[in-house]
C-alpha cells in the first residue's frame, strides 16, 4: 500500500453472493489506510511522535533509537529497534558532492515484500508473488539544502491553513532526523557533532495530561564516601525518561515471560538504574502492582552496558486474550554507586583515533581492567588495513581510509577494545 494517493475516500459494498477478489481486499485496505492516514496528515502534521533520537557514539558511528514518526502523507515511520551504523554504511553515503561541511540524517517510509509464495493460478511456475509487506523506516544519507516547503512551519492556527496547501505539503515526504556535521579533509571524514532535528520537525501530538505523575525519583542508595583532600565530588548523576511497551499475544497462559526490544536510554555506555511504572488509565502504578490493577503482572529490567540499552521483562499472573502493557521508565547514571561496585572486564586502547599517511606508524598500548594484560591479543579487523604486530605496533597500508584495530582477550573473547586509524595520502 505504498500509494501517494489519498484519493478518492471508496470502500467496499458487501451483498448476500457478492464474489470478492483480490482487487477487493486491496481496496479494503487502501480505505482504511487513506482514512487514518488523512487524519494523520490533517491533525498532526509530519514530524516525530517519539524517539528516534540520534547520537554520536564515535568518529564514524551514529546510533539512533527507535520510534515513530508521520511522513508528510501520514504514513507511520516506525523504527522498531535501535540502529547503530557507521556513516559509510548508510544509503546515500556515496553520494558525496566533496565540498560539504555537513550531512543530514533522513528517513522514509519504505514497504518491503516478505514471504514468497506462488499463486494458485495458471500463471507461470515460476512467477513468484510475495505474502506480506512490512512497513519500515528508511534511514539514509543527504547532502545539500532541503526545499523550502519541506521544512516551511505550518500556520499557528492549522485550521486556517486550505486543505490544498497541506496535501502540497505532504508530498514532500522526508523527515530530518539530525544534521551531523563533518571534519574532512580528502576522502576522509570525522564527525564532528550532531544537531537532532535541525528544523524542529515534530509531530503536534497532545501533551501529556497534567495529572499525569511526574517521572519516578531513583531509588535510596547507599551515599558515597566523602572525597579525599583535593579531589574533586563525583559528578551529578544524568537521567533520562521515556515510555516502552510489552506485547502480550492471545491465548499467552499464566506464568508466560515476555519481552519488549532493545530500548536505549540516551545515557551512554555505562551503568544505569532503571525503574519502572506501570501505565494505567489515568496515571501509572509503582511498587506492587496488585494492589491498584484487575490483572496482575510482574516485571524487571535488564540493562547492558556495552550497547547503551535495556529490556523490559513481564511475567502474565492470569491468562491474557492479547494486550499491549505500557510503561513509564526512568534510567539514572551514578558515577559513585557505579565505581564501588566490581568493574566488568574492559580494554581501553591509547591512543583511540590516529591520523597516519602512507606507511606511517604508531605504538598502540592497551589498559586492561578486570583481567590480565598479558592476555591481549592484537589484529588489525579490516581487510587489507595495514599490520600490527603482537605488542601493538601498527603500520599504515599504502591506500587511503578509515581502519580498525582491535585489542582483545584471548581468554575472554567477547572483550575487546577499538581504536581507529585515518590514512591519508602524504602531502
Amino acid at each position: 500500500m505504498e500509494n501517494t494517493e489519498l484519493f478518492p475516500l471508496s470502500r467496499n459494498k458487501y451483498f448476500f453472493g457478492k464474489l470478492l477478489t483480490g482487487r477487493d481486499m486491496e481496496a479494503e485496505q487502501t480505505y482504511m489506510n487513506n482514512k487514518r492516514r488523512l487524519l494523520n496528515a490533517l491533525l498532526y502534521g509530519p514530524g516525530v511522535v517519539c524517539g528516534l533520537g540520534v547520537m554520536k557514539l564515535n568518529d564514524i558511528m551514529v546510533a539512533v533509537e527507535s520510534g515513530l514518526a508521520f511522513d508528510g502523507l501520514g504514513r507511520e515511520v516506525a523504527l522498531d529497534k535501535p540502529v547503530v551504523a557507521r556513516l559509510s554504511e548508510l544509503a546515500g553515503f556515496g553520494d558525496d558532492y566533496g565540498t560539504e561541511k555537513h550531512v543530514y540524517l533522513c528517513a522514509e517510509y519504505r514497504e518491503t515484500p516478505s514471504e514468497p509464495v506462488r499463486a494458485l493460478t495458471d500463471a507461470p511456475l515460476d512467477e513468484e508473488k510475495y505474502g506480506r509487506a512490512e512497513e519500515r523506516a528508511r534511514l539514509y544519507l543527504r547532502y545539500g539544502e532541503p526545499d523550502a516547503r519541506e521544512i516551511s512551519a505550518p500556520p499557528e492556527d492549522p485550521r486556517s491553513e486550505s486543505l490544498e496547501n497541506k496535501l502540497e505539503r505532504g508530498l514532500l515526504t522526508r523527515l530530518y532526523l539530525a544534521r551531523i556535521r563533518l571534519s574532512r579533509w580528502e576522502d576522509a571524514f570525522e564527525i564532528e557533532g550532531i544537531d537532532v532535528l535541525p528544523f524542529g520537525q515534530k509531530a503536534a501530538v497532545p501533551s501529556a495530561p497534567e495529572h499525569v505523575p511526574p517521572p519516578p525519583a531513583a531509588p535510596e542508595r547507599p551515599l558515597p564516601p566523602p572525597p579525599r583532600d583535593g579531589l574533586a565530588s563525583p559528578p551529578a548523576p544524568a537521567r533520562a525518561f521515556g515510555t516502552a511497551a510489552v506485547d502480550i499475544p492471545g491465548g499467552s497462559r499464566y506464568g508466560s515471560l515476555h519481552y519488549s526490544g532493545d530500548i536505549v536510554h540516551g545515557l551512554g555506555m555505562t551503568g544505569v538504574c532503571v525503574t519502572l511504572g506501570l501505565q494505567t488509565g489515568g496515571g501509572a502504578v509503582f511498587g506492587n502492582p496488585s494492589i491498584f490493577c484487575p490483572r496482575e503482572y510482574e516485571w524487571a529490567a535488564k540493562t547492558d552496558e556495552e550497547s547503551g540499552t535495556f529490556k523490559i521483562g513481564v511475567r502474565l499472573k492470569t491468562e491474557s486474550e492479547g494486550e499491549v502493557v505500557r510503561f513509564i521508565w526512568a534510567a539514572e547514571t551514578d558515577p559513585a554507586w557505579a565505581g564501588a561496585a566490581t568493574p566488568a572486564p574492559q580494554i581501553l586502547i591509547t591512543p583511540g583515533s590516529v591520523r597516519l599517511t602512507f606507511r606511517q606508524s604508531v605504538q598502540f598500548t592497551a589498559e586492561a581492567r578486570g583481567m590480565s594484560k598479558q592476555d591481549i591479543v592484537w589484529y588489525a579487523e579490516d581487510q587489507d588495513s595495514g599490520g600490527i604486530t603482537k605488542e601493538g605496533f601498527y603500520v599504515a597500508p599504502d591506500r587511503q581510509g578509515v581502519y580498525t584495530v582491535r585489542a582483545a582477550s584471548a581468554s575472554l573473547p567477547d572483550v575487546t577494545g577499538t581504536a581507529f586509524v585515518v590514512v591519508i595520502p602524504p602531502p
